[in-house]
């Protein structure tokens, strides 16, 4: 089960640091500002959000996909 609005981008702290970062990122969030404030303020409300204003998906974390009021099936 994966969301379609769903993406991950991998980079390497100091350029050739052996330290990698992960990023669990939100498609819409990414889409526009108007649309940030929406699927936050909706995961906010739903108790998936933290307070942080940011493009992360706070669900892919958690695997809690069917509590997620955007979440769409990846094909």
């Amino acid at each position: 089960m994966k969301c379609k609005y769903y993406t991950v981008k991998y980079y390497n702290v100091n350029g050739g640091s052996p330290l990698r970062v992960t990023e669990y990122l939100c498609l819409l969030k990414m889409r526009d500002s108007q649309m940030k404030i929406k699927v936050c303020t909706a995961l906010f409300n739903n108790g998936l959000q933290g307070s942080m204003f940011t493009d992360d998906c706070p669900v892919a974390v958690s695997n809690r996909w069917e509590e997620c009021p955007f979440y769409e099936e990846e094909e």
